[in-house]
Parts: structure tokens; sequence; C-alpha cells
């Protein structure tokens, strides 16, 4: 399989849904230490703790820790459980995103743990999720498959369709990186409508790109043509100006400039 097209792929599936932390100003971080001063409930304040770890993740990864360690310490102090178990998970991310794999994972388990034990399914799915994500990066795709299983699995107990629609594009680029392009179709196409009933129309323009790359590889070019340009028109009606409109042009123009279109 073309590896460009795996990184391509993968970037719609996997960074969309795991590594969506931006740069904080730092108004908002100053903003939110203020208020973190003024509030006296310790629930609240374990919450701001970690809006602020996540503000940190992308460029302050240190301050990142430190304040996903304090919601910790703090929620376990108020007995505020899903605190800890979201403190867990943010310290994974924080983690996840600079590429400590080991230790991302350290602390997703303990995150999926914690969320079993307060019978929490959906943060359960999400604590699954990130564990298959992690897998999916050290090629194990094995291990990614199971844990994307139960991620679906632990979503579908509480009807969370937005999750659900996520972790089918996962499972997806597993069959996808396994050449097993019939099964990535299907779990897409599965993703697809769920986005389609939820209305989420960035989550549909990713599948349509998705299932584009796919018929792609298997020559099917104005399959995938046409999925490229339902992808694209979503993306500028939505007024994204990024990196994944502009590889959805490109593979648009690679199909005009090398292919006659002929399935």
């Amino acid at each position: 399989m073309n590896q460009g097209l795996i990184k391509k792929f993968s970037l719609v599936f996997i960074l969309c849904f795991i590594f969506n932390y931006n740069k904080a100003s730092q108004s908002v971080i100053d903003s939110l230490l203020e208020q973190l001063n003024t509030t006296r409930n310790d629930t609240i304040k374990v919450q701001m703790l970690l809006t602020l770890s996540e503000a940190c993740i992308a460029d302050m990864p240190e301050k990142a820790i430190y304040y996903a360690y304090e919601a910790r310490i703090l929620s376990l102090k108020a007995q505020y459980f899903i605190g800890t178990g979201n403190a867990y998970y943010t310290i994974g991310s924080v983690h996840l995103h600079h590429s400590n794999y080991p230790q991302a994972l350290e602390n997703y388990f303990k995150a999926a743990e914690i969320f079993e034990k307060i019978r929490n399914p959906a943060s359960q799915g999400k604590a699954y999720n990130s564990i298959g994500t992690i897998y999916y990066l050290q090629a194990n795709y094995e291990q990614a498959l199971e844990y994307f299983l139960k991620s679906r699995d632990k979503y579908e107990a509480v009807n969370y369709e937005s999750g659900i629609a996520s972790v089918l594009n996962n499972i997806s680029l597993i069959y996808y990186s396994q050449d097993n392009l019939d099964k990535a179709i299907e779990y897409n196409t599965k993703s697809l409508e769920l986005n389609e009933k939820l209305g989420d129309q960035h989550g549909i323009s990713n599948s349509y790109n998705n299932i584009g790359e796919i018929y792609m590889e298997l020559g099917k070019y104005n399959i995938a043509l046409n999925c490229f340009l339902q992808s694209a028109t979503i993306k500028e009606k939505l007024g994204e100006k990024n990196k994944e409109l502009a590889s959805t042009y490109s593979n648009i123009g690679n199909i005009y400039l090398d292919h006659d279109k002929s399935d």
C-alpha cells in the first residue's frame, strides 16, 4: 500500500479525533487562572484545572501535566472520581500529543479503570479509543482493533452516536492498513451514515474523503472523484482552509491529471 496514502488517511481518521489541541491565547489562560483563584467549589476547580491543562497541551506540556496532577489530587480529596479519571486521561493526552506512548498508555489505562468503577461507559469508550490510537501508531493493529471495538461497544451501550461514528472511522483505518479494503469501506460507510443522521458536516466531509481514498486505492476513480468533490464542497461551505482540504484538492487534481476516471 502506498505509504503516502496511509499518512493522509490516518490524518483524517486519527488526528481529527485525538490531537485536537490548539495553542490557547495567554489571555484565555490568564482568565482561567483568575477564575480558579476566586472559585471555592472543588468540583468546579477540578474542571477548570483540566481546562487549563488542555489549553497548555500543545505548547506547554510541563504546565499541562502540572495542572492535570493538581486536578487529580483535588478530585481525590473531594471524592469527585469522574474528575480523577479525566485527570488521568488528560495526562495521557499530554504524553500522546508529544509521542510519549508508554506513559500515555499507562495513564489511559488508569483512566479506563476509574471510569469502569464509576460505571461511566462513555468515558470508558473515550479511553479505549485513545488506547487503540496508540497501538495503531505503533503499528500494533491487532491490539488497536481490539480496543477500538471495545470503545464502540461502550459507546453503543449508551447510544453515544458521535463517539460511535468516530471509532467506526478508526476501525476502518485498521482494515485499510491491513489492505482489507472491503471492510474499510463497510465501516467508513457506517460512520458516514451516522454522521449524516447527526448532521455532523465535518464528520460527513471526512468520511467522504476517506471513502474516496479507498476507492482511489482500488482504482475506481469515478467513485473516488465523486467522494472527493463532495468532501471538498462541504469543507468549503464550512469555511475550512487546512491541510485536509488541501489533501482533498490534491487527490482531485491527481485523478484529473493521471487517470481517465474509468472504473
